[in-house]
């Protein structure tokens, strides 16, 4: 998985649809994070559920207009059961040169180099520079280096490029582009997960639970708890509400999650000139 492939696609990709966005997002979450090139397999379950298009060719439409924009590159096609492979190109800004046509990076040629070999002729002319470079050991001095975007760490002598820290990715960012929700659910989402498991890496679990479908049934747990919070409060409202014709406070207003009124007379359609008591009192005469 490749965290700084996502960030860069949503703070630099250019303007693109939703569900061109969502499809090139799932390309750069599975992508390489050194040769930038991934192999999701269009027709493999897990991307149909991720990109939510069901039609195969739609999924191939989407992509084709990726490629046509610029932001994806197909390097081999599909074949012998082998998956097709393609690759993001770089997507955020490069940096440009100045106008005496050097680069940020380039220096002066005679910048950076270790001191010319002391002409021994010279020294032996000044006895007393010879005197003070005899207590010397020569030291070999490292050219100047100047960061880039391609390298924004220094290189090691043994030529290793140290790796990159990885952008940090908002829980919430996670949620909206799983589950395609606005950011006060996708924040409630993510609240309740972390209220439940407390994992260290929230961003990380949460990517976890949309890969083995389970963060869709976050989604519908917080919005069932949304609901009995509405239901309970309309509850406390419809008792301080005008009575009804039977005689119920608020009993002719509807309950918000059945649809019906709260007052069974009500529901049931009795007339006007029956109130609660009168049918309780027949139930207790028939009994």
């Amino acid at each position: 998985m490749s965290i700084h492939l996502i960030v860069e696609v949503m703070d630099h990709a250019p303007d693109l649809t939703h569900r061109e966005h969502k499809v090139l997002i799932v390309f750069a979450e599975k992508a390489n994070d050194i040769t930038r090139q991934a192999w999701p397999g269009i027709d493999s379950p897990e991307f149909v559920r991720r990109t939510r298009i069901k039609s195969r060719s739609e999924r191939y439409q989407v992509i084709n207009e990726l490629i046509a924009k610029g932001v994806l590159r197909r390097v081999s096609g599909g074949h012998n059961g082998r998956r097709a492979v393609f690759e993001i190109p770089p997507l955020a800004p490069q940096a440009t040169t100045g106008q005496d046509g050097q680069g940020p990076g380039d220096q002066d040629p005679s910048a950076g180099k270790p001191p010319g070999k002391p002409d021994p002729t010279a020294a032996a002319k000044d006895p007393e520079n010879l005197a003070e470079g005899a207590g010397k050991t020569s030291r070999s001095v490292r050219g100047s280096w100047t960061p880039s975007p391609q390298s924004p760490q220094e290189p090691s002598s043994s030529g290793r490029v140290p790796a990159r820290s990885a952008p940090v990715v908002r829980p919430a960012q996670v949620v909206m582009n799983e589950l395609g929700v606005d950011a006060g659910e996708a924040a409630q989402i993510a609240a309740a997960v972390q209220a439940e498991h407390r994992p260290r890496d929230l961003a990380g679990y949460l990517t976890k639970l949309a890969r083995t479908g389970d963060l869709a049934d976050w989604q519908d747990r917080v919005r069932e708890q949304a609901a009995r919070q509405q239901a309970r409060a309309a509850a406390g409202d419809h008792r301080t509400a005008p009575p009804c014709p039977h005689g119920e406070p608020g009993g002719d207003q509807f309950h918000p999650r059945t649809g019906r009124p709260w007052c069974p007379l009500c529901r049931a359609g009795a007339p006007a000139d029956i109130d609660a008591a009168m049918l309780s009192g027949s139930r207790t005469g028939g009994s």
